[in-house]
């Protein structure tokens, strides 16, 4: 029997929401900024060929890649407070992103292995396999997971909302079209232009797909299916709840991963 992780996804409201969220909290977009001024450092200069530069872009794209790390892991906790009602602090979304680190690393290359070899085998799989992992990085900072729990949460969660997750996805890659379309038209005039065009506009798509994926978990996922009183089962992932430190914990666990206490 095939168990339904939390509620359908309403993909009009997940779009429109995310869209408000970065809409009335502009900084959002900063982290995303810091993560692209490497790059867009190289940018400037892609015209000129010599052998620093081509040193310079490579390590712009490492620390890029670095910092991409934490600001990936720091965005669903930046739209958790959003959706709480609180004031967003990046600098400790980021401290916290920063404690998970090697985890979302793991996960991040795990994920992109899979979908790769998905995409190579046939396409399809490939993207039924995004649309099952699309979810990893909320589950990992959200609920304080592994990178193998992450991703198992997130095929849990995902397994059966593929398409509404692969039509949201498409969504934001239609913006990405845009964005490639604008970047030739200027190109044709300045490539450097074209190319720092490009890199700033993909900006808030970025985000949105952080935001838009952090916003569905939490509104849609394991945690917004609330335990019946009295009873130690509902419909969905992780329907209990610690009763000393209120973490969410599998049916027929004994003790509770996050603070150890026996469940009865």
């Amino acid at each position: 029997m095939k168990v339904t992780v939390g509620k359908n996804i309403d993909i009009t409201d997940a779009l429109s929401r995310s869209v408000g969220i970065i809409a009335k909290n502009p900084v959002i977009l900063l982290p995303q900024l810091i993560v692209s001024i490497p790059t867009l450092l190289i940018g400037l200069f892609s015209s000129t060929t010599s052998l620093t530069l081509a040193i310079g872009g490579v390590v712009a794209s490492l620390v890029s890649g670095l910092l991409m790390v934490l600001v990936i892991g720091a965005y669903p906790l930046m739209v958790k407070t959003v959706v709480d009602g609180g004031q967003i602090s990046i600098s400790d979304a980021v401290r916290k992103g920063i404690g998970r680190f090697w985890s979302i690393l793991v996960a991040g290359i795990l994920v992109a292995l899979f979908v790769i070899a998905g995409t190579i085998a046939l396409i399809v799989p490939g993207i039924i396999i995004a649309t099952w992992y699309a979810y990893t990085i909320p589950a990992i900072m959200l609920e304080n997971r592994g990178a193998m729990d992450g991703m198992s949460a997130s095929k849990a969660f995902g397994r059966d909302k593929k398409m509404s997750t692969f039509l949201m996805i498409l969504v934001v890659g239609v913006g990405f079209l845009v964005v490639s379309g604008i970047q030739l038209a200027v190109s044709s005039a300045s490539p450097v232009a074209g190319r720092l065009v490009n890199d700033l506009l993909t900006i808030p798509l970025d985000v949105w797909i952080y935001v838009l994926l952090s916003y569905t978990y939490i509104t849609y996922g394991p945690s917004s299916m609330t335990p019946v009183p009295g009873t130690t089962e509902a419909p969905g992932f992780l329907p209990r709840y610690c009763a000393n430190c209120g973490k969410p914990v599998q049916v027929g666990s004994t003790f509770c991963p996050n603070c150890g206490s026996p469940l009865t």
